[in-house]
């Protein structure tokens, strides 16, 4: 089965990041730079994002998807976290996903809610959006701890 990668981000200090698409062949989409830049605030430095277009026949109307990375940001790092949720596209015909790096019993029910994961779950609620983990891992650390940082 063919498939084209789409991809977008760049690498961090840590050898982190980047956000990529796998698209099936044949399946027709866009690239939509306008909302990957519009869902990251002015004075964000670090998150990165990509969103495509799906245009299919099957569906009632296009669907975008955005792909977000939020890198963990740590005092040693010296950065500030700047990523804004509020950001976010919250229109029906948007689905946004990606490696938020933020906790909430919302997604995470193994873990302690940490302010990006209120923050993010907040804006969530405020934009009725449905959050579709279902409170399983979707990371284990090498410590074999168990978290949902990444969130659909």
């Amino acid at each position: 089965m063919d498939r084209r990668v789409n991809r977008d981000g760049h690498p961090t200090r840590t050898h982190h990041g980047g956000v990529a698409f796998l698209v099936r062949e044949g399946v027709h989409y866009e690239d939509k730079p306008d909302v990957a830049t519009s869902a990251v605030a002015p004075n964000d430095d670090t998150t990165e994002c990509s969103a495509i277009k799906i245009h299919d026949p099957r569906l009632a109307k296009p669907v975008t998807i955005l792909n977000v990375y939020v890198p963990p940001i740590r005092a040693v790092d010296g950065q500030d976290q700047r990523f804004d949720p509020n950001f976010l596209p919250t229109t029906s015909d948007t689905f946004v996903l990606g490696d938020f790096n933020a906790h909430s019993p919302t997604w995470d029910p193994n873990s302690p809610e940490d302010p990006s994961g209120e923050e993010l779950d907040d804006c969530a609620i405020l934009g009725d959006l449905v959050v579709l983990n279902d409170g399983s891992p979707t990371r284990v650390s090498s410590r074999g701890i168990a978290t949902a940082p990444d969130i659909s």
